[in-house]
């Protein structure tokens, strides 16, 4: 497998491809003379990965350290008291360095978990999607913008370019000012030489004229000296006695060499040529950044002029038809209303100074509610693009606060009334509480972070785990897992880790879960190796024959609640099914604010369309909605005692016992 890994090739998703599985498996085969199948070659993978996971959930302890030497983890003897149940002290894992190239980057860790009933912290850094200040952007009515923060800045770095050109255009400036000085110093008063307009005949056959004439002879014995080359260092060594001087006092050999290595033509800092290359230059980027500045602050044309503003458009929509506010913010004006209340109570969502609490909440549910991209709705509320992503993140804030209030657990201590009224379940079920599952929801994830969220589809998903009362209300979510998770594992890792606040049922209760879980104390799964799905026991002569398939049809029906919650939850939310390209830690929020309005709706509106056409409890959700092969997959087992395991097998059959007694009496 590493050598696997190592070739680069053979990982599309968190696994091997299957080329890349049966070279293992023959390699495996070839090393060790046993014939493994493919699912026992998978199943060991399996297992190095679970021991992997805990590992590194070991090494994470405080006070657990790694011996590189070794290969073992090291930690005092108190914390091997309290942790000596997971990994034994001298055990090791020898092969560490090869598992984390293996599982390292495709294992899911849940690092981005966020359970319902945590408030985002607008304090944390960890979210600086969430640190706002109080008024994001001025705008006027007119639609005209005061200048942000952001603007400011970009002003300021106009100027600086073009102050940076105007310094560069007068230091060429200076330059030639400089050369021409130097060619000109000896028509200074306190110099001893003639001018450059001064000719040879002009000067006469005084010194001057005689140094030029022996400089002229020594150049005149220089037979490979080319034209060119002599024109230039006559015209160098007339305008400056100094070089005259020099030239006559160097060797012949030095002389030579000289004026070899550095051409005359070039002894100029800077010639005029290359000064007007450089101004023209300088002009051209001066010219363009003048422009862009008097484009974009002088001659400034505004963008959004649309006469029905955003506000309008809000109260257009809530004083109509209530159909109109139904199909664009997914709920009836009267419960639109009651929302941006209870925002206002419970999250402190307000008014800013240009927008309105309900065309802020509007924005947000336009955009969860039919996926629209940023440009949509800035169209719409006629606001600029950083205004309206501020504000959705506001929002989105406040509804996650919203959830924290009304995504609760249910009474514990009374039936469901959806359970006591039903022959089907009653009282068979009587101690159940709800119902749990995973389902998967898109995920826009950087390329290389893929891997943990590419399940066996290949697309980017993260794993939702939910439990739902039998009204089809949310009563606890966790979102954010990687989308390679197992199903067992995110549960487990709620399960375990008080920190999630996972709603526990007091003894006796329980929930439903598929086959995927664990049958355990608070927990009932169907019996495994029968017909369980609904669509299993459709058509004719599919009816249950024997008592565990009895059990499965009772046990499916109760439990297909929270897939029906599932099916409500994206039809109405199609940004769950195509997630933008927003941060990670900004899409782990949108699923519990998706839940939070969808709990809002079944609280205020028992007569919603989607509510209602979800109703039906025997309703089979079409295989696309659902979290793929969340039923088939490989439970996790945990750390319970036989008896426990027993306790609940035996609440099953009896269960079962009672299902089939009352079948036999009908």
């Amino acid at each position: 497998m590493d050598e696997e890994v190592k070739s680069k090739k053979s990982r599309e998703t968190g696994t091997f491809t299957r080329e890349a599985w049966k070279r293992i498996r023959s390699e495996l085969i070839r090393l060790t003379g046993y014939s493994y199948t493919k699912e026992q070659v998978k199943n060991k993978y399996n297992a190095l990965r679970i021991l992997f996971n805990k590992f590194n959930s070991l090494k994470a302890n405080s006070g657990v350290g790694w011996d590189s030497t070794l290969l073992t983890v090291t930690a005092p003897d108190d914390v091997w008291e309290r942790l000596f149940k997971e990994i034994q002290k001298k055990k090791g894992m020898p092969y560490y360095h090869e598992l984390c190239r293996i599982f390292g980057d495709t294992s899911a860790t849940g690092a981005h978990a966020h359970p319902s009933n945590k408030v985002p912290s607008s304090s944390d850094s960890s979210d600086p999607e969430f640190q706002f200040k109080d008024e994001p952007e001025v705008e006027s009515a007119e639609g005209s913008k005061a200048k942000p923060k952001v603007k400011n800045k970009k002003r300021d770095s106009f100027a600086a370019n073009i102050s940076s050109a105007l310094s560069q255009f007068a230091e060429n400036a200076k330059r030639r000012v400089d050369v021409m000085e130097r060619k000109l110093h000896c028509s200074h008063p306190g110099c001893s030489g003639v001018s450059g307009s001064m000719s040879i005949g002009e000067v006469g056959i005084g010194p001057l004229a005689a140094g030029m004439k022996e400089c002229q002879a020594l150049l005149n014995t220089m037979d490979d000296l080319d034209e060119d080359s002599y024109n230039k260092v006559l015209e160098k060594l007339h305008g400056d006695v100094l070089w005259r001087q020099m030239f006559m006092d160097m060797p012949e050999r030095r002389r030579i060499a000289w004026i070899k290595k550095f051409n005359f033509c070039n002894m100029d800092p800077i010639s005029d040529s290359d000064d007007d290359s450089e101004d023209e230059e300088v002009v051209v980027l001066l010219s363009l950044a003048l422009y862009e500045y008097y484009d974009m602050y002088i001659d400034h044309r505004p963008c959004r002029t649309s006469m029905l503003r955003g506000h309008d458009y809000v109260l257009e929509v809530l004083n109509g038809h209530e159909d109109r506010c139904h199909q664009n913010f997914r709920m009836k004006p009267q419960v639109f209303i009651a929302f941006c209340e209870a925002l206002k109570l419970h999250a402190n969502l307000k008014h800013s100074r240009y927008l309105t609490l309900q065309e802020q909440v509007c924005i947000f549910l336009l955009t969860i509610g039919h996926n629209e991209r940023n440009r949509v709705v800035q169209e719409r509320f006629q606001h600029s693009g950083h205004t309206i992503s501020i504000y959705f993140h506001r929002v989105l804030k406040a509804v996650c606060k919203l959830g924290v209030v009304i995504i609760q657990p249910p009474s514990f201590d009374s039936i469901p009334h959806q359970i006591r009224r039903n022959a089907k379940y009653f009282p068979f079920f009587k101690d159940c509480v709800g119902a749990i599952d995973g389902t998967h929801i898109s995920a826009s994830v950087p390329a290389s972070d893929q891997i943990p969220y590419r399940g066996k589809h290949t697309v980017t998903t993260q794993n939702v785990m939910a439990a739902c009362s039998f009204d089809m209300r949310f009563t606890y979510v966790l979102s954010g897992w990687e989308g390679t998770a197992n199903d067992s594992r995110v549960f487990l890792e709620c399960v375990n880790n008080p920190a999630m606040g996972f709603p526990k049922p007091p003894e006796g209760k329980y929930y439903v879960v598929d086959s995927g879980y664990t049958n355990m104390p608070g927990f009932l799964s169907p019996y495994r190796g029968e017909r369980y799905h609904l669509n299993s026991f459709r058509g004719h002569g599919q009816r249950p024959k024997k008592i565990e398939e009895w059990f499965n049809f009772r046990h499916s029906s109760l439990r297909n609640v929270i897939e029906r919650c599932f099916g409500v939850l994206k039809a109405r939310f199609p940004i769950l099914k195509q997630m933008p390209p927003y941060s990670v830690r900004t899409q782990k929020y949108i699923p519990t604010a998706c839940c939070t309005v969808h709990n809002w709706i079944r609280m205020h509106d028992d007569n919603d369309d989607l509510f209602r056409e979800y109703s039906q409890e025997n309703m089979v959700i079409r295989q696309c909605q659902r979290a793929r092969g969340s039923s088939s997959q490989n439970p996790v087992e945990i750390d319970v005692t036989r008896g426990q395991l027993r306790r609940m097998s035996n609440v099953r059959d009896r269960i079962a016992e009672q299902i089939w007694s009352s079948i036999n009496r009908s």
